[in-house]
């Protein structure tokens, strides 16, 4: 007797496709509910966290309250009910005058601050800028390409033509705070440029 033949799989449920992962750039306000207003301008949302507890703790750690909330940056996707799942922070600090949506979009793939000081790199597709203070002239150095080991990520550049001035940044997973902001990012980053080694907090400004 030939054996009975496996009952055919019942066809996938019609559901809405996948969402795409998006990085969130707004406020958000823990209550009874947590709520996220994006810098864009669509209406309020409510948001699954899935973060494994960082955002809550992340809201503790800066001292946010409902009134004014915490500004974030935050890797996530759109539920098929237009909810903000919140996977990853990438970046928040209170939304004090010039911080949060004060600040124009990024156009970087990667932000540093020093820990303690006014120094700043941005990585971008064409450049990378050194600035030793918001005032002063930026230095930049050509594009380089990521190189990753041992859970780092590593960048070295050298200014072209004069080859005046060398950079070596070392981004790392770990929390960081800025001592004057209070900012939260998810790396720590070491910064050689010529012969000055600083520290600094790091971000992606946009997803990979």
């Amino acid at each position: 007797m030939p054996p009975a033949e496996a009952p055919a799989a019942a066809p996938a449920p019609a559901g809405a496709p996948a969402s795409q992962e998006i990085l969130a750039r707004g406020t958000v306000v823990l209550g009874q509910t947590i709520t996220f207003r994006s810098c864009d301008g669509p209406p309020i949302m409510t948001v699954l966290d899935s973060s494994s507890n960082r955002l809550r703790g992340t809201y503790g750690l800066l001292g946010a309250t409902e009134e004014q909330g915490m500004f974030i940056l935050a890797r996530g996707s759109m539920s098929p009910r237009r909810e903000l799942i919140l996977r990853e922070l990438e970046f928040a600090v209170l939304p004090e005058p010039g911080q949060g949506c004060d600040q124009p979009s990024p156009d970087y793939s990667i932000a540093i601050h020093g820990v303690d000081s006014a120094w700043s790199v941005a990585i971008k597709d064409q450049a990378i800028l050194f600035q030793n203070s918001p005032s002063a002239q930026p230095i930049s150095f050509p594009a380089a390409a990521p190189a990753d080991s041992a859970g780092s990520t590593t960048y070295r550049s050298t200014t072209e033509p004069d080859r005046a001035h060398t950079l070596h940044i070392v981004l790392a997973p770990a929390s960081c705070r800025e001592a004057k902001t209070g900012a939260y990012s998810p790396m720590r980053a070491t910064v050689v440029i010529d012969t000055s080694r600083l520290s600094g907090c790091a971000w992606r400004g946009r997803l990979p």
